[in-house]
């Protein structure tokens, strides 16, 4: 899987490093070491990425503790570190369930049928970030305003929605993608693309995604 079917040896997995060096799009990314640097991660004490190659590292969230009503929405979230802008280090992403949750304002939908979304979003610089404190429901993402990639959708279950999340992760890890918001229309096909195969393989009939629900 991938935008460019390039070879990979390791998939990252936690203690092991992709050890082929594998092209982005936009440049080569595998000349870049992540190894010893800190960005704005808190990295006293916290836990090691779930996922490491030369040019990222990834964490899966798993929360121990719902503090808000509305995280009862998230499906999945990632944390991304890597060098895919100058003046950004980290950015989010996750998969929302739409649905109305009581006591919490309704989610603003792109089209009426849209059931979940899917959004990539920088983290601010200046915050520092600690995975430990956001799982255990003491720390939040102080997110950027405008996301670098937002998709919604529907017709499929909350599994394959995550499914496409995931995939989009092995696509970043691999060194094939960025979260940057440059690939936002490279982003949009994929998962268009991730949608068509969910169908077909359920033998329904093509059912587009309304452009509208993709914004930017």
């Amino acid at each position: 899987m991938g935008f460019y079917g390039n070879e990979w040896e390791n998939m990252g997995r936690p203690g092991q490093r992709v050890s082929k060096k594998i092209f982005c799009g936009k440049g080569s990314l595998g000349s870049y070491r992540m190894d010893g640097v800190v960005k704005n991660l808190k990295e006293a004490r916290m836990r090691q990425p779930d996922m490491i190659a030369p040019w990222c590292r990834i964490w899966k969230i798993r929360p121990k503790v719902i503090r808000k009503k509305s995280w009862e929405a998230t499906l999945t979230s990632w944390i991304i570190e890597g060098p895919y802008h100058r003046a950004l280090n980290n950015w989010v992403l996750g998969v929302i369930d739409l649905k109305n949750i009581p006591g919490v304002q309704p989610a603003t939908l792109h089209y009426p049928e849209a059931r979940f979304e899917i959004a990539i979003t920088a983290v601010d610089p200046v915050i520092p970030i600690n995975v430990d404190e956001i799982e255990a429901g003491t720390g939040v993402f102080h997110i950027l305003r405008s996301p670098d990639f937002v998709k919604q959708f529907h017709d499929v279950t909350e599994e394959e929605a995550v499914a496409i999340a995931e995939n989009m992760i092995t696509d970043i890890l691999l060194g094939n993608a960025s979260p940057e918001s440059d690939w936002r229309s490279i982003w949009r096909v994929f998962v268009e693309n991730e949608l068509e195969k969910i169908r077909k393989k359920k033998g329904g009939a093509h059912e587009a995604t309304p452009l509208s629900s993709t914004q930017g």
